[in-house]
Order: structure tokens, then C-alpha cells, then sequence
């Protein structure tokens, strides 16, 4: 999403130069505060009030599983189908991130895994 975007922008503002950085979640929005950049992407950007945040894009959440693995089969899961199973999840930071939405995913259907020690982050 981000290049079309990206180029979209450029074939409109070609006058603009674009250089991208490669930030983490919390150095984005530091520089944002700072001006050294002027926009920023990233998933659950958490509200703040000196920073405008805008949605370009809605992604389904997807499990990636093993072709051989039993439930690949499957056309779709519901999070009771990975109940027990080691998940492996994105790096827990200080700041909210994809970790925190899928084990309160699990949380909320009551399916043990936010708590156990097979949810790993």
C-alpha cells in the first residue's frame, strides 16, 4: 500500500522530494513531534493529542501455518482452533502493537493464550 501511495503523491507532487526512513512505531512519532519527518505509516498508532492519525487501510488479520499442518485445509479459523498452540507474534514493545491486539483477541473469546506460555512474543 504504502509505495502506491508513495507514488500517487509523486505523480501529483512531483516538486516534493520523498525520502523514507525506517523508524520504529516510537521514533516515528518522536520525529513527527520534532518535524524531522512529515508523515508517518504504521499499524496502531495509538491517540495522541498533538498527532494526527489517519487510516489508509484495514488488514484482515491471517495466521501463517504449515501446508501440512491440519487446519491448513481449513478455508478459515476462529481463534478456538489455535487454542494450546505455540504462536509466535511480533515483538512485545512498550508501545501497543499487533502482540497486544491478538492476545487480547484471545482474551476476549476466552480462549487460553494471552496468559499461557505458548503465546509468545
Amino acid at each position: 500500500m504504502i509505495p502506491r501511495i508513495l507514488a500517487r503523491f509523486h505523480e501529483e507532487r512531483p516538486e516534493v522530494k520523498i525520502v523514507l526512513h525506517n523508524l520504529t512505531k516510537d521514533a516515528q512519532l518522536q520525529a513527527l513531534r520534532e518535524r524531522r519527518i512529515s508523515v508517518g505509516f504504521n499499524r496502531l498508532v495509538p491517540q495522541e493529542a498533538d498527532i494526527s492519525i489517519e487510516t489508509v487501510l484495514h488488514e484482515p488479520l491471517v495466521v501463517a501455518l504449515a501446508a501440512s499442518h491440519p487446519l491448513a485445509v481449513r478455508p478459515s479459523l476462529r481463534l478456538s482452533d489455535l487454542e494450546g498452540m505455540p504462536l509466535i507474534l511480533y515483538p512485545n514493545v512498550p508501545l501497543r502493537g499487533l502482540a497486544q491486539e491478538v492476545t487480547d483477541a484471545f482474551r476476549a473469546e476466552g480462549v487460553p493464550c494471552a496468559s499461557s506460555r505458548r503465546c509468545r512474543t
